[in-house]
């Protein structure tokens, strides 16, 4: 059998990948075609209207559907299996109708968060629908209809002939272990508009090793999983498999930089943890990105995954109200518990935090009572604030909806740009639009905590504030986490944040670690977002100067290293370290300097001088 997979705005897609690794075993030739992404990093488009966020939210073309249509006609699929997300449903509905007028006849299957939620709107449009996992489904559903047997009845397969809609059994849950590695394989894999395939110089590998999550927030798609199966759903992967599909990404891409789980919460069960940080930072030891909930962090889990390679973690706070975090979004955690999960964080890894606002029960007391928690939250953070997006049979929107709240074409699925409008907020109010503005400048170190209370608790402040007064201008480089003391007999990590205030864009820049006089490494950084992206994380490990430089959106930037050599180590003692970032023009745009105390030995300067040689080695052999 021929089966077709269609990614919209997702060229991640793990499931789709899964499900085709499960379809090649039993020998169908399975072709993905990916249509546009929401992760991109494209050096060529920086400016606000090419930026990734608006080009997620871009329409599919006549062009894009005409490439699409092409690809179907040269494969002649039996299947054709299309993943919606509820703001894209309105796009895919025109989709399936331009397959069916275009002379072929496959079996087209809906399946992923928007058919689940609302199967009955889903079903109207396909031939078939998958409600929850596909990976058992949708191998069954192949396999009848290689031997030309009814399709009725497979588990969580709702078939439609006709006006009869044919409903089975849903709820069947496919076992995480033994599902094998994605399909990352390059064959029959199809690229239309601005996704690039994958090849050797990709830097970031997306993972999943969970299904399922232990809370049921009402704004999540795991609400309506959990009513589905009356129960809680979480499964891990286990650690074995975890590891052995990180080896093999890393053979895959030899330039691989950064791994990035894109669970909802990170495994925390302490034995799977335990084992995830021994076998991780044994076999595969690369910077890692994931993301957690207040209520499961602790000193001793995130030092532990720190130390395996964990280096930027995200985590939900969704409002500093603790009114609207309760009663509304189901969030139990008290502030003292967020606070304290924040300080933890910062303490070891850099962090982001997740707000969601905007629902039409917030009140101005709301408002201020969340700027005073994010003032708490130590820095330096990234913060994201973002639009609260309603989805059908969320409990949050049926509640919403019950209570004359909102409407029904507020919707997502009725919202073709609402995953665009996720970023926009609208403002009550003047008052409530100065307070938000306030809240922006909570992670700006430029900004004194003090500085900001002042503005919102004086009254003549709180009206003469104008945040493009406040707001600073230039490049600033800051360290966090600082190590006074570095030991060149192993590995110490550095880390800094680039924030640019500059309404501008700047390229192909020189950023340049120097330790006294002894040596200095540099990294070509191609680009630097002005107005969406202010900061840029930088890792640098010394002496082994492994740059590894990540903008706001947690993608890497790609980076070529340099270095130049002395020829000789620090005393142990005191001394001066520099960073300087230099644009095209070799001028200097931004600057860091500190002491520190380097401690040394014989055995030290002499892996230090043969760290030296390899590298300059190494840079002969390329020459």
């Amino acid at each position: 059998m021929k089966i077709v997979f269609i990614s919209l705005y997702n060229k991640v897609a793990y499931e789709c990948r899964i499900m085709s690794t499960c379809l090649k075993k039993e020998g169908h030739e399975v072709h993905i075609i990916f249509i546009k992404d929401s992760e991109i990093y494209n050096e060529s488009s920086i400016t606000d209207e090419t930026h990734p966020l608006t080009r997620m939210s871009d329409e599919v073309s006549e062009k894009e559907i005409d490439q699409m249509l092409s690809l179907l006609r040269h494969i002649k699929p039996d299947i054709v299996g299309i993943s919606v997300r509820s703001p894209f449903f309105e796009m895919t509905k025109d989709m399936v109708k331009r397959i069916k007028d275009c002379g072929l006849d496959p079996l087209i299957v809906l399946g992923g968060v928007h058919p689940t939620c609302c199967p009955e709107d889903c079903i109207k449009v396909a031939d078939a629908i998958c409600i929850g996992d596909g990976e058992e489904a949708i191998l069954e559903l192949a396999i009848r209809m290689q031997k030309k047997k009814s399709l009725k009845g497979i588990h969580n397969i709702w078939i439609r002939e006709g006006n009869k809609v044919y409903k089975s059994e849903i709820g069947r849950l496919t076992r995480l272990a033994g599902l094998g590695i994605p399909d990352y394989a390059r064959d029959n894999k199809h690229y239309i508009s601005t996704c690039p395939p994958e090849d050797d110089s990709t830097l970031t590998y997306n993972l999943m090793v969970t299904r399922g999550c232990v809370f049921s927030c009402s704004y999540c798609y795991n609400s309506v999983i959990r009513k589905m199966l009356k129960k809680p759903r979480y499964e891990m992967k286990p650690v074995r498999e975890v590891i052995e599909e990180l080896a093999a990404a890393k053979q895959r891409y030899p330039n691989l930089k950064m791994v990035v789980f894109d669970d909802d919460i990170f495994p925390f069960k302490k034995e799977w943890v335990d084992r995830f940080c021994a076998q991780y930072k044994e076999q595969i030891n690369l910077p890692f990105f994931c993301y957690m909930h207040p209520s499961t962090i602790s000193e001793e889990y995130v030092s532990r995954l720190h130390d395996a390679g964990l280096y930027f973690a995200k985590m939900g706070i969704q409002h500093g109200s603790d009114r609207i975090r309760k009663e509304y979004y189901n969030r139990n955690e008290s502030k003292e518990r967020i606070l304290e999960s924040a300080r933890i964080l910062n303490k070891y890894v850099y962090t982001s935090y997740d707000l969601i606002t905007g629902t039409p029960v917030e009140t101005e007391s709301d408002l201020m009572e969340q700027l005073e928690l994010m003032l708490e939250i130590p820095r330096p953070f990234i913060l994201g604030v973002y639009t609260m997006g309603y989805c059908q049979n969320y409990d949050l929107t049926n509640r919403f909806l019950e209570e004359g709240l909102i409407r029904e074409d507020q919707f997502e699925s009725s919202n073709m740009h609402s995953m665009k409008n996720m970023f926009k907020i609208n403002y009550p109010s003047e008052r409530a639009k100065k307070i938000y503005e306030l809240l922006s400048l909570t992670p700006d170190f430029r900004v004194s905590k003090q500085r900001i209370r002042e503005i919102l608790h004086d009254k003549d402040k709180f009206d003469k504030f104008s945040i493009a007064e406040i707001q600073p201008k230039g490049i600033f480089i800051v360290e966090y986490n600082k190590n006074n003391s570095i030991n060149l007999q192993s590995t110490n990590t550095m880390m800094f944040q680039i924030y640019n205030y500059d309404k501008r864009e700047y390229r192909n820049m020189i950023l340049t670690l120097k330790i006294g006089n002894s040596a200095e490494w540099s990294a070509e950084i191609p680009c630097f977002y002005g107005d969406y992206s202010k900061n840029v994380n930088v890792v640098i490990d010394c002496p082994f100067a492994v740059f590894t430089i990540v903008s706001r959106n947690g993608f890497e930037v790609p980076v070529k290293t340099r270095q130049k050599i002395d020829g000789y180590a620090p005393k142990t003692g005191k001394h001066l370290i520099r960073l300087l970032l230099k644009d095209d023009k070799g001028n200097i745009i931004g600057s860091y300097k500190r002491k520190a105390y380097l401690r040394t030995s014989k055995r030290a300067k002499e892996s230090f001088a043969n760290i030296l040689m390899q590298r300059v080695r190494g840079v002969l052999d390329v020459c």
